[in-house]
């Protein structure tokens, strides 16, 4: 497969203010709220998320992001600050606790003093979900590659840190598929709660309708310099040069 394929939607956040245009066909356009700034990040611009700011980008609800099967969200992240005691950075998601409309979302949180990757999906939007999380510390001020793939039958959740993959320990193992809430997709925020903003940068975000390989996640880690939308890598841009 190529990276292109079941690719639901893709920000490069390269823009400098305003709204962030999806790079797919899908047109899940991310409205700006509360005036996120957008910086110089791993490929050209990010978005910078101020937690003190309640900033996100959001989507209202759309058929695309509405992913119920299998799923991989993937992105770059460079935290500025620690996330708080009990707390998620919210890296992707579509949740919304109010009327139960949770489906799915993948972040950074803060256990106790413990920081893990963490990604859950809901099958009846309440409490019927697969929680599954590795352990892992990211550095504030360093940008990682973080990715998540997810085969919701078998509730097996892979996580990658810099191309390294480490298949995630389930908390809870109830889901077997995603629930089709009617909650906004939002980059930076956690849902209805306000106390779950992000404070750090995103960049290169993507979400696909399939589980992506440990190849293509490698593809996109790209030996740490990451591979944007449409993903041509540096090995094909080699050969076209060739003539080959």
């Amino acid at each position: 497969m190529a990276l292109t394929d079941q690719l639901e939607g893709y920000w490069n956040l390269d823009e400098s203010s305003g709204n962030a245009a999806d790079s797919t066909a899908n047109a899940n356009t991310l409205t700006n709220n509360g005036t996120t700034p957008y910086v110089a990040a791993k490929i050209n611009n990010g978005a910078d998320f101020e937690l003190a700011s309640s900033q996100s980008l959001s989507r209202a609800d759309s058929t695309s992001l509405s992913v119920t099967g299998n799923i991989s969200i993937a992105g770059w992240i460079k935290v500025e600050s620690d996330p708080a005691a009990d707390t998620t950075y919210c890296i992707a998601g579509k949740w919304f606790s109010t009327g139960d409309q949770r489906s799915y979302f993948f972040g950074y949180d803060n256990n106790g003093g413990v920081k893990h990757l963490q990604f859950t999906y809901v099958s009846d939007g309440v409490a019927n979900d697969t929680e599954s999380s590795i352990g892992t510390t990211l550095t504030a001020g360093t940008f990682f590659h973080v990715a998540a793939t997810v085969v919701v039958a078998t509730k097996v959740v892979k996580f990658y840190v810099d191309g390294v993959e480490t298949t995630g320990t389930n908390a809870d193992a109830n889901a077997t598929a995603i629930f089709d809430s009617t909650a906004d997709f939002a980059l930076g925020k956690l849902g209805s709660n306000a106390a779950f903003f992000m404070d750090g940068i995103l960049d290169e975000v993507g979400v696909w309708s399939r589980a992506l390989t440990a190849a293509e996640i490698t593809e996109l880690y790209n030996g740490g310099a990451g591979l944007a939308y449409p993903f041509t890598s540096a090995a094909a841009n080699h050969w076209l040069l060739m003539g080959v």
